[in-house]
């Protein structure tokens, strides 16, 4: 059994897998707490695999995946991540952010990425294809909500080119 874990603890030593505690504060969703799981191989140019999740203290919630190989002077990656926002402050569009005039409401969204970025010195260009998924629910009443642009917010899908 000790030869087995030791040869697992190498495998993935060798393999480079990172595992970071996420804690930090967001004024619109409090503490957040999770973690952030990075995969690839050690000291060389391969496949790598990153995987995040984290909760909030409002009860929200959000994971990733994503994949990325490289391939010349650049790489190929793909991306799915799923958030939902609960008890979200809404500041409106001409208040300036007062928090003595905001309303809640709960967020949830899909997005799924592909495409290609190339590295030029310090600089990464990417460019690809992105689907989206949003939609907004039990929204506090206010007046607020009149200061939206008209169109609906309530539920949309879009699609299109990513830079």
């Amino acid at each position: 059994m000790k030869a087995l874990l030791l040869t697992l603890m190498a495998s993935v030593a060798a393999a480079g897998v990172a595992v970071l505690p996420l804690v930090s504060y967001s004024s619109g969703s409090g503490l957040l707490y999770g973690a952030i799981l990075h995969a690839g191989p050690e000291g060389v140019e391969g496949p790598e695999i990153s995987v995040m999740a984290y909760g909030t203290a409002r009860g929200g919630q959000y994971e990733s995946f994503g994949v990325r190989i490289p391939v010349g002077g650049g790489a190929w990656f793909a991306s799915a991540c799923h958030e939902q926002l609960l008890n979200h402050d809404f500041f409106g569009w001409g208040n300036w952010g007062d928090p003595d005039e905001s309303l809640e409401y709960d967020r949830e969204s899909d997005v799924i990425s592909i495409g290609h970025t190339r590295t030029f010195g310090p600089f990464e260009a990417r460019a690809g294809a992105e689907a989206r998924h949003s939609s907004v629910f039990d929204r506090e009443e206010g007046d607020l909500w009149g200061s939206l642009p008209d169109r609906p917010i309530t539920n949309g899908w879009t699609a299109g080119p990513s830079v």
